[in-house]
């Protein structure tokens, strides 16, 4: 009877697609180490069903099954797991498909070597933060550098700023003393100026009105001046005409 059955499932637009279930053995330093999470999340992604467990001997079995191009990627991936596992040899064999296995999950064993795993998955997740951790050492070197060199030319800004405020310190001073005796020279101008103003006006009012009396006396002259001429006129005219001689 044989190992493995496939089965021809109707994708979406894509005609048929190959169904098949495989039995992996892993051996090597893959106990302890994190790697039955490894291979969960490795299945998960590639949308693959099944379990992983621990077994007798240091080594860790699978069972897997989905889309065949999709195992062959998985059993790829088993064969390049990283520190600190230590994958030796991926073994896998055709298996009975299985209907009723829908998701991926972790077969937990003894206590003791749970914890022993969740402590070797801790570790590899402690390296990757490590190494990662190394990368922001050396950019934070970098950065320390730069700041030595800013700290630098800080001190320069702050020994100016202080020049600077020393001198704003004493052009204030002398500048409020300049205003002051602005004020006070600006303030004895204005009132000798408010005077000569109210001075001038009082003389343009009396001008004003030594000029309407003077219009005034002007017009009665004239009319005085053409009365005069008037009367003479009329005193010529009434005179008798002069004898003419013989």
């Amino acid at each position: 009877m044989p190992l493995i059955r496939n089965k021809r499932v109707r994708g979406a637009g894509k005609g048929m697609q190959s169904q098949a279930a495989v039995s992996v053995m892993v051996e090597g330093a893959v106990q302890g180490v994190g790697f039955r999470r490894f291979a969960q999340r490795a299945a998960l992604a590639l949308k693959l069903a099944g379990y992983v467990e621990n077994v007798k001997g240091g080594r860790v079995s699978i069972f897997v099954q989905g889309d065949k191009r999709r195992i062959d990627r998985f059993l790829a991936s088993l064969r390049k797991a990283p520190p600190p596992m230590e994958v030796q040899e991926v073994a896998a064999k055709p298996s009975r498909f299985r209907p009723s296995v829908r998701s991926f999950q972790i077969r937990p064993g003894d206590m003791a070597v749970e914890l022993q795993e969740g402590f070797g998955g801790m570790e590899t997740e402690f390296r990757d933060y490590r190494r990662e951790f190394r990368g922001f050492h050396q950019e934070f070197r970098d950065y320390r550098k730069d700041f030595d060199g800013f700290h630098g030319e800080f001190r320069d800004y702050r020994k100016e700023f202080r020049d600077y405020r020393s001198e704003f310190g004493g052009f204030a001073s002398r500048t409020d003393e300049s205003f002051k005796l602005m004020n006070s020279k600006y303030g004895e101008i204005s009132e000798k100026l408010s005077a000569i103003m109210a001075d001038l006006a009082a003389q343009a009012k009396h001008t004003t009105e030594l000029l309407e009396r003077f219009d005034a006396e002007s017009k009665e002259s004239r009319d005085r001046l053409d009365e005069s001429l008037r009367l003479l006129r009329d005193a010529v005219e009434r005179l008798p005409p002069r004898a003419q001689n013989p």
